[in-house]
């Protein structure tokens, strides 16, 4: 069985990297997931592929490493799933201090904001 990888990858168009689209998206969203650390913007787009923005401030995680392994997990969750959001931009921002540095835990969490995505995607479709 030959695997495409190249389809797996996250592409530069899958990830926001501008000020203003990510201004549009927080100010405009369809809807917001709350958890205890992390608030994830939701808006559909006229695009046929998902896209992703991450936001993770110095203030709330001192160490870059610690920002760089929540950015790779939440990262890892959108490259596998990414073809259930075809036409979603998603905006993650760190909103407190995480006071747990556990990384079973934070997959635990992200892992319920995804399923809690794919629902909400389940509803928006039918």
């Amino acid at each position: 069985m030959i695997l495409n990888i190249k389809n797996n990858k996250i592409n530069k168009k899958n990830i926001i990297k501008k000020n203003k689209i990510f201004n549009y998206i927080i100010k405009n969203n369809e809807f917001i997931i709350k958890t205890f650390f992390i608030y994830v913007f939701i808006k559909k787009n006229c695009l046929l592929y998902p896209r992703i923005g991450l936001i993770i401030k110095k203030k709330y995680l001192k160490l870059s490493v610690k920002r760089n392994i929540i950015k790779r997990i939440i990262k890892e969750f959108f490259r596998k799933n990414k073809n259930l959001f075809y036409n979603f931009d998603l905006i993650f921002m760190l909103k407190n201090k995480i006071n747990f540095y556990n990384k079973k835990d934070i997959n635990k969490e992200i892992n319920k904001i995804f399923k809690k995505i794919i629902y909400l995607k389940k509803i928006w479709n039918t």
